[in-house]
């Protein structure tokens, strides 16, 4: 029906939960009616494919009610279900602000230099991929608008994230609000003593790490500002005797 209405701009599909609509239709959808300019769908589960449109997306607005699960969502933020890593994308700039890429079993050669270049991120999900420090390192180089950033890591694969990793983010991502480092268990009191440098950090949360010790996270919150708090789930090394303002266990 959308192909019989080229003219049309606001599209609502509200409260439907797996509705089994052609992925290659929603994502061809800003193309089909390229008057589109608003989507509404809220408190939906619904599946866009991006793949080659997602550029095509740029104009479109979507209410920030609405809930997508493994789908796009409009002009700040994309959830691409699936892509082809076949094609050389790396010369592709996407405006995307909002960028989701956690739970796909990724491997690193899949990301550097498959997804395109998006300058203008604010908040990167990569969390439980098979990636390491060449994946942060290309992060930092491109990204330096980062406010959030999620690296935590899965037991299912092997690859993690050293010191030089945090460095790096340290180093270039002086706007990063947010870091995110679940069962990232090589990353010892150096790399953490790196984010002292990231004068807007508000948030860090480590989980199952057992490298870091009090000292080096007593060192961490003397070091930033009063406002940072730093979540630390079963590190075994940190005393949970520690009473400091910023630190909070779970």
């Amino acid at each position: 029906r959308c192909l019989q209405l080229p003219s049309l701009r606001k599209l609502k599909v509200l409260r439907v939960v797996d509705l089994p609509i052609n992925t290659w239709t929603m994502g061809h959808l800003p193309l089909l009616c390229p008057e589109l300019q608003e989507l509404d769908a809220g408190c939906s589960s619904l599946n866009f494919f991006v793949g080659e449109n997602g550029s095509a997306w740029d104009d479109v607005v979507l209410e920030e009610r609405s809930r997508t699960l493994n789908g796009v969502v409009g002009k700040s933020e994309l959830r691409p279900r699936s892509f082809d890593l076949t094609v050389d994308h790396s010369e592709r700039v996407w405006g995307v602000e909002k960028l989701c890429l956690s739970h796909r079993g990724m491997y690193e050669v899949d990301l550097i230099g498959g997804y395109p270049r998006c300058p203008n991120l604010t908040e990167l999900d990569l969390s439980y991929n098979d990636i390491g420090n060449e994946v942060v390192f290309e992060i930092a180089r491109q990204c330096n608008k980062l406010r959030v950033l999620k690296l935590s890591a899965s037991h299912l694969f092997e690859k993690r994230l050293t010191d030089e990793s945090l460095q790096a983010v340290s180093q270039n991502l002086p706007e990063l609000v947010e870091l995110h480092l679940h069962q990232q268990e090589v990353v010892t009191g150096h790399g953490l003593q790196c984010l002292a440098m990231l004068q807007n950090l508000k948030l860090v949360v480590i989980s199952r790490n057992n490298r870091i010790t009090t000292d080096s996270v007593l060192s961490l919150v003397q070091d930033c500002k009063p406002d940072l708090r730093l979540v630390l789930v079963g590190c075994k090394r940190v005393s949970k005797k520690v009473e400091h303002r910023s630190i909070l266990f779970r």
